[in-house]
């Protein structure tokens, strides 16, 4: 690869929809193509992004092959006319990519190439297929865009239902993994509800939630919910006091019952004596 290239203006366009953590990975890995030709792994924006700039840098060096081949081709010709022909499209062609770099517009680089009285086939159908890349690498930026945004919000509403916070970062990729959408979010928030309130959830301080990265893995949504557990039955403690029914206890009890039939007794000797003595009067 060669030891510089030449950055375009229009790119600062995408780069700035970037975070300043993504465009730094992105600079970092477009100088790392540059000097030795390693694709980098990067993912989502960032990937769109540099595949646009590496298609232009590509293109860029084998325009300076070319370039090189002919001027050599020309100068063991020994004709100098037509070196200085070749040098003028070169420098013809050079001036077309420039101006596509800036418009982004295959009809500009037209333009550019009828104002210098030059009409070549091979050139055009290059600027047309730049300009394709970059166009659908743009909209592919702008849809990944709004997709890891949705995508986003999604899943904090996932996880603010979730009662385990651990792991986000797996969570986080497993639900992107899933393609969660309006409706699965739904159908996993009201699952999410259910085995809440099942004493699975609930023992222990919450000790058998799944971790919520194979929650997700798994489809545990998708589980059927057991049924709420009877509640346990309640000891109620006793109120009254306790006491050993020993032979003192039994022998206080015959005492007593005694004291009753002798009150009952008297009781009735006493009305019988009443009775008694109003007969005679």
């Amino acid at each position: 690869m060669k030891d510089g290239f030449k950055a375009r203006n229009f790119w600062g366009g995408a780069i700035r929809a970037l975070t300043d953590e993504e465009a730094g990975r992105l600079i970092k890995a477009v100088f790392e193509y540059t000097t030795t030709g390693k694709q980098p792994k990067l993912q989502g924006a960032e990937k769109g992004i540099f595949l646009m700039i590496a298609s232009i840098l590509k293109e860029d060096e084998e325009e300076e092959r070319r370039q090189i081949e002919n001027k050599v081709k020309a100068g063991a010709a020994g004709g100098k006319k037509r070196v200085a022909n070749q040098a003028s499209q070169a420098g013809a062609c050079s001036a077309w990519k420039n101006q596509a770099s800036q418009a982004s517009a295959c009809s500009a680089w037209k333009n550019q190439a009828n104002l210098a009285g030059a009409s070549d086939p091979n050139t055009e159908s290059e600027i047309y297929n730049i300009n394709n890349i970059y166009n659908n690498n743009i909209n592919n930026l702008s849809q990944n865009k709004n997709m890891d945004q949705k995508t986003s919000k999604l899943f904090s509403r996932f996880w603010e239902a979730y009662p385990r916070h651990e792991a986000k970062e797996a969570a986080r990729e497993a639900f992107t993994k899933l393609g969660v959408d309006e409706g699965l979010l739904e159908t996993m928030i009201t699952a999410i509800g259910k085995w809440k309130k099942t004493n699975q959830w609930k023992d222990e301080g919450g000790r058998y939630i799944p971790n919520p990265a194979n929650w997700l893995r798994q489809r545990r949504w998708e589980d059927e919910v057991p049924k709420p557990a009877k509640p346990k039955a309640t000891v109620i403690a006793q109120q009254y006091e306790q006491r050993e029914y020993d032979e003192a206890y039994w022998a206080e009890y015959e005492a007593r019952e005694q004291r009753e039939i002798e009150e009952k007794i008297a009781l009735m000797e006493l009305e019988k004596n009443k009775e008694a003595g109003g007969e005679k009067g």
